[in-house]
Formats: C-alpha cells, sequence, structure tokens
C-alpha cells in the first residue's frame, strides 16, 4: 500500500505502515487512570491528531518529536458529527527518515525565483540609508540563507519552508501596488518595512526537523525580536537618520494592527497603515488556501472551523463544463 499523505486521510481510512512526521506528543490518562499517547502527525500536506490508547511505556520511551513514525490504525471522526478526523494508534514504531522533503511542506513558488526576486528587490531600493541596510543584511550569508528557509507560521498561513521570504515577496509587491495608487507613501521606506515586517521569525521558529517555536519566539514574540534584528542592523551603520530609523521600526512592531492580534502598538503613520493592511490581505488569503488544502478532498463545500479566520470556509466543488458542438471535428 502507498504511503498515504495527510490530506488523503479521510474518515474510515485504514492505515497500513504509513509514515509520518511525529511534529507534538504527550502522555495523559483516561478517567480510568490508563495511558494514552496524545500526538499530531505531520507531512507536506498537513497534519492530523492522533491518539494511542493502552500506550505502553516501552514505545514512549523511544518517542522523540521531529522524529518518524509508522503506523497502523484507522481514521475515525471524532467528536462524533463534527467532521473533525483523528487517527486512531493501533501500532506505533519509530522509524529513520533520511529526507524529509515528504514531510516538511515547502513553498510554492520556486525557490530559485523568488532569490532572483529579492536580489531585483534590493537593488531597486533609492534612498541610501535604507539601500546600504538592506545590503547590509542581505549579504551576510548565514542571514541571507536563514530568511530563505525560514517559515512564516506554524500553521495558519506560508508554514512552510521557504515561506517567509514567499510571504515578505507578496507583500513587499501589495505594498508597490499601493504606492503607485498613492504617491503620498514613502515607498523606499514601505518597501523596506515590508520585507523587513516578520524578519523575526527566523529566530521565533525552526525550520527542521518539524515546524515549531524556539525559546526565542515563545519569549520574545518574533515583531519585538525584528525590531531588535533591525536595529543591531542600523546600528553597524554610520549616519542613519534617527527619524527613518523610528518609522521603520514602527512600522515593524505595529504591522499586526491591533493588540488584540499582537500587535503592541498601533499603526500611526502612513506606511505603518499601509503595511498592515497589505500583510494581513496577503496572510489571509493564503490561510485561506491553506486551510482548503488541508481538507480531506471527500470533506464537502465547507470546511472544518478555521481558529484564523474564525469560521468555516466555503470551497465549492469545481465541475469542468461540457462542451457541446453539432459540428463535425476537423480530422487534423
Amino acid at each position: 500500500m502507498a504511503n498515504p499523505f495527510v490530506n488523503e486521510l479521510e474518515i474510515g481510512t485504514i492505515v497500513e505502515g504509513g509514515v509520518f512526521l511525529l511534529a507534538e506528543w504527550s502522555l495523559d490518562t483516561t478517567k480510568a487512570g490508563a495511558p494514552y499517547l496524545k500526538a499530531v502527525l505531520a507531512d507536506k500536506t498537513g497534519r492530523i491528531e492522533a491518539r494511542y490508547w493502552d500506550v505502553t511505556e516501552e514505545v514512549t520511551s523511544q518517542l522523540e518529536t521531529g522524529s518518524g513514525v509508522r503506523i497502523d490504525g484507522s481514521v475515525e471522526e471524532y467528536p462524533p458529527g463534527s467532521g473533525k478526523r483523528q487517527l486512531r494508534i493501533d501500532q506505533l514504531l519509530p522509524v529513520a527518515i533520511s529526507d524529509f522533503g515528504d514531510f516538511l511542506p515547502t513553498a510554492k513558488r520556486d525557490l530559485a525565483e523568488m532569490r532572483a526576486e529579492l536580489e531585483q528587490l534590493l537593488g531597486g531600493i533609492q534612498n541610501p540609508h535604507l539601500s546600504a541596510l538592506l545590503q547590509h543584511m542581505f549579504s551576510d550569508e548565514e542571514f541571507a540563507a536563514t530568511f530563505t528557509r525560514a517559515p512564516a507560521a506554524m500553521m495558519y498561513h506560508h508554514a512552510c519552508i521557504g515561506g517567509l521570504l514567499e510571504h515578505s515577496l507578496a507583500v513587499v509587491r501589495l505594498c508597490s501596488f499601493l504606492s503607485d495608487e498613492h504617491p503620498e507613501l514613502d515607498r523606499d521606506l514601505l518597501v523596506t518595512a515590508a520585507l523587513l515586517h516578520d524578519v523575526g521569525k527566523m529566530t521565533a521558529y525552526t525550520a527542521g526537523p518539524s515546524l515549531d517555536f524556539t525559546d526565542e519566539g515563545r519569549l520574545i514574540d518574533h515583531l519585538a525580536a525584528g525590531v531588535l534584528i533591525a536595529q543591531r542592523a542600523i546600528d553597524a551603520l554610520e549616519g542613519f537618520p534617527e527619524d527613518l530609523r523610528n518609522r521603520l521600526l514602527h512600522a515593524i512592531l505595529a504591522h499586526h494592527g491591533r493588540p488584540e492580534l499582537g500587535s503592541p502598538i498601533v499603526p500611526k503613520t502612513l506606511e505603518a497603515v499601509a503595511l498592515h493592511h497589505a500583510d494581513w490581505l496577503d496572510g489571509s488569503v493564503r490561510g485561506f488556501l491553506d486551510h482548503v488544502d488541508r481538507e480531506p478532498i471527500s470533506g464537502g463545500d465547507w470546511t472544518r472551523y478555521s481558529k484564523m479566520l474564525e469560521t468555516q470556509l466555503y470551497r465549492p466543488s469545481v465541475q469542468p463544463l461540457e462542451q457541446e458542438s453539432d459540428e463535425e471535428e476537423i480530422p487534423f
């Protein structure tokens, strides 16, 4: 039997020897006091919750987050009537994964294409201070490699290898469009802020063998981390204008828009307002698409509840149109 992908696991599916990444796991006890394993299994197509009832210490002593596991079991609906999938594990064996290509999602866009777009972007900044800042940051090979590989999230949108670069470039393009429509915007400042708005995610998330928070990500968060990264780079340059520094750091710090969305300060400059909405637009649309992609194909027109968008999402079934014609086919 071919190894199933997570997005192919429908309610009622029997899994025999399926290999998955153990993204999360913990032990709990039933009301009767019996131990059981709570786990999240993952591959490049998504994640699924799993339970292993009456698990033994022999099994759990071998488990390691981010490692591979071979599973026998079945997909059940839990809670009943919810339409939510849960994999009931009958047998679990740790296995080595030599190639994580099938287990970690990757950006939809080609990496080389995105790198070329980034180089073009860096060469197009006219403000000498902002140009020097970006050249200083991205000429560091370790910085550029980490920025290129980092995810933009753990789950909601662009939660994949290369997701940070993919999302940042999309926000840059939206901000460039806004600059064309509203020449009052400082294009170079807005584009620079768009490219760097999520730079803190370089240190907030791990990029393998599973996507997870780092200690810095949990304790500092990516907004504050991004400001610290940008400030250190500015400190390495001579003569960077204080007002330009303040406006750039403000845009990074305020890009979530509101305190309830995690922003420590609301946008107070024109560029910060534009950046917030461009970021929210790209994240929301990609978050919708990513949520739909994680759903089973036979799940119907409505998805499960999206925590990001706070509702179920509608994805109508698309049927190919049948073309009817009375004309005879020309044989060439």
